[in-house]
């Protein structure tokens, strides 16, 4: 955990298959809904061995849109979009300043999602 409002989640290093791996997401997210004080999950998912994204990568950004419209997370955005050219880039890093530092999004490592919490 970086701070008490950001946790980190590593899925990568589970190798889970992809239903196995959302399964977890889900789970961490319902157990985060009731917590309260975690804002930001920061999934590391990898980017699959084929450098095309992995399967775990797109079937979390299907689910993602859906998880909003449902009003279950406040947000997300693909860790390749997280740059200062992106108005959720600065929205959140102003909310969340620590995820400027965080060695896990350096680089617009596309093997990492960040999802805010309501």
């Amino acid at each position: 955990m970086i701070d008490n409002r950001i946790k980190v989640l590593n899925i990568k290093s589970d190798f889970l298959s992809s239903n196995e791996a959302i399964s977890k997401i889900l789970l961490e997210l319902e157990a985060l809904s009731i917590n309260k004080l975690v804002k930001v999950l920061l999934v590391i998912h990898g980017y699959g061995s084929s450098g095309k994204g992995g399967t775990i990568k797109k079937h979390l950004h299907l689910l993602l849109p859906t998880l909003k419209k449902q009003n279950k997370i406040l947000d997300y955005i693909a860790n390749e979009k997280f740059s200062t050219h992106n108005d959720k880039y600065i929205k959140y890093t102003s909310l969340y300043p620590e995820l400027i530092l965080d060695s896990n999004l350096q680089n617009l490592n596309p093997g990492v999602t960040l999802i805010f919490l309501k």
